[in-house]
């Protein structure tokens, strides 16, 4: 079975020796493919033992399901160093299934044609009088949808 284990540490002091103590724990514990990964120095949404920052750090690896009792009971006696643990089951993902997914994914893009809305603009029906003119707009979406709009303009007309 895939494990997964994150970790939080105290900030305060170092961790190098509490992770190495876990490390040898969890080989202890019949694991194999332990990986490790530091997610760095984190300020917590709430206090924990007085602390406001902690160190996060992941585990990955693959045991039998006996041994994460095993790893659960050392964790259980750093209490000082560790301030929260979490053990969960990953569930294994075949490789099949992986680059079906991706193909899928891939399908839906490449059909989703991005959609512009075109808008075209002409001028009709331009009369310049001294004091008023109408100009009227007729414009089309990209759905070719006409819509017309007046406005009553004083004085000139400007042209662009």
């Amino acid at each position: 079975m895939n494990y997964e284990l994150m970790v939080v540490t105290t900030a305060v002091s170092s961790t190098d020796p509490i992770l190495a103590k876990i490390e040898k724990s969890v080989k202890e514990a019949e694991a194999s493919n332990l990986k490790v990964e530091k997610l760095g120095k984190k300020v917590l949404a709430y206090p924990i033992a007085k602390q406001q920052e902690g160190e996060y750090v992941l585990f990955n690896f693959e045991a039998p399901p006996e041994a994460i009792d095993v790893i659960s009971k050392m964790l259980r006696l750093e209490r000082e160093a560790i301030l929260r643990y979490l053990i969960l089951r990953v569930p294994r993902v075949s490789r099949v299934s992986r680059v079906s997914e991706e193909s899928t994914v891939d399908k839906k893009v490449k059909e989703e044609k991005p959609k512009a809305k075109v808008i075209v603009t002409t001028k009709t029906a331009v009369k310049t009088a001294t004091k008023v003119s109408q100009v009227s707009k007729v414009s089309q979406d990209s759905k070719g949808i006409k819509t017309e709009a007046k406005k009553k303009v004083k004085g000139t007309v400007k042209k662009k």
